[in-house]
């Protein structure tokens, strides 16, 4: 009996958490298996209807031509309006033999269809589907980011993604579609977060399926223990006061990451405290958006640009606040991995923030978008909260994936 999990890509966010629990799986002796359309080295992953890097490179360019000309804004990634090539014959031959008992779906957009996932659900009857929400692209009719429209409740009318009306007719024929075959599929719907699920309860698709709130696991057991082992050296030295307040923040170029409010914060805190240069540095990861802002004038500041994983386990422990300036978002993960590894964070009122952060113990969520409140936050912690560096908060063991994994493990053998 294998675990299934279905995955477009196996890089990016959604991909690579598909991969990680797939691994970990691997890890702890779960069969299983990866499905998705990005060429890989993962062991036990199979590639179906592969992407080529010149098709891949022409959609994006497709995509941004239409945000650029007003026909569909990119911000509402409206991934789910696309062909979806795998059908259940092109997968079929890897599975009548292993006798799956958990499809696992994370993200589908160009890889497989509800009406694909029916027909494999019926192929496969005593198979239990999942769903995992990593964002709201099962939710709705085509987009994976609502920024607040919620008309998945409505029959996705009016979306507000277009203008144009064969567009939005699709929107909705492709919502009831999804309405019509998600209870026949009866798949048991796991969100990360208590945000999500409010969300999912307006949804034609899936309100009323089973469903679970899960928070994501975000590191493994052997980095959570690594990193607290190698934490003790760093909390001597802020002891001793010998380096400046050190944030971490995410520069992105995507509306939904709000980096304009953590620019307009910094900007804010300049005009309130008159040697912020000499209380503060900031690292940001990602995009040159920080970097290019006036921020590196006002305080010390170091662009890393993208980093990879253990780059980013070793930044942590560089760093005493991570800041999360989202405006939309199901998570962000990394709130995940700060809170498992006993780091300080604060956050806009978005995905799982709510549900992992305790307010002024293992760190602070702001009540609205603001980068005056954002501003105010950080001077907070700035002038009363420095010592919290140091407090050593007990283990996160349910955000490893191991964690997660054993989870996901009770949901097949009937504990939920």
């Amino acid at each position: 009996m294998t675990v299934v999990h279905f995955s477009t890509e196996v890089s990016g966010g959604a991909g690579l958490y598909a991969k990680a629990i797939h691994e970990t799986m691997l890890s702890l002796d779960v069969a299983s298996l990866l499905i998705t359309r990005e060429p890989n080295d993962i062991p036990n992953s199979i590639v179906v209807k592969p992407f080529s890097k010149l098709g891949s490179m022409a959609r994006w360019r497709w995509k941004s031509l239409q945000d650029n000309v007003g026909v569909l804004a990119s911000k509402y990634a409206m991934f789910g309006l696309d062909n979806c090539p795998v059908k259940a014959n092109h997968v079929e031959d890897y599975l009548k033999n292993i006798k799956p008992k958990l499809l696992i779906f994370y993200w589908v957009s160009w890889l497989v269809d509800f009406q694909t996932i029916y027909h494999l659900k019926k192929k496969h009857p005593h198979a239990r589907v999942i769903f995992v929400c990593l964002d709201e692209g099962f939710l709705a009719g085509g987009c994976h980011y609502a920024w607040g429209c919620r008309f998945y409740g409505k029959s996705c009318v009016n979306c507000p993604s277009t203008n144009v009306s064969f567009i939005r007719k699709r929107v909705k024929q492709e919502l009831s579609i999804r309405a019509i075959l998600a209870p026949k599929i009866n798949p048991l719907v796991l969100y990360p977060s208590t945000t999500m699920k409010a969300y999912a309860e307006k949804s034609d698709v899936v309100k009323g399926l089973k469903n679970e709130v899960l928070p994501l696991g975000a590191v493994s057991l052997k980095e959570q223990f690594e990193y607290s082992q190698r934490l003790i050296p760093s909390l001597s030295e802020h002891k001793k006061g010998n380096k400046k307040l050190t944030i971490l923040v995410r520069s992105s170029a995507e509306p939904r990451k709000g980096c304009q409010l953590f620019i307009d914060a910094i900007i804010y805190l300049n005009s309130k405290l008159h040697n912020l240069k000499d209380l503060i540095r900031v690292i940001s990861i990602g995009d040159s958006t920080i970097s290019s802002s006036e921020v590196g004038t006002l305080i010390e500041h170091e662009y890393l640009g993208y980093i990879d994983r253990q780059t980013l386990l070793k930044t942590y422990q560089l760093v005493d606040v991570f800041v999360v300036t989202s405006l939309e978002d199901a998570g962000p993960i990394m709130i995940n991995e700060c809170v498992a590894l006993n780091k300080y964070v604060i956050s806009t009122p978005v995905g799982v923030a709510n549900d992992l952060i305790e307010n002024n113990k293992n760190g602070t969520v702001l009540h609205n978008f603001e980068s005056e409140t954002l501003g105010v936050a950080l001077m907070e912690y700035i002038t009363h909260k420095y010592h919290l560096i140091s407090e050593k908060r007990k283990s996160q063991s349910n955000l490893t994936f191991e964690g997660y994994v054993t989870s996901i493990m009770s949901y097949c053998s009937g504990q939920h």
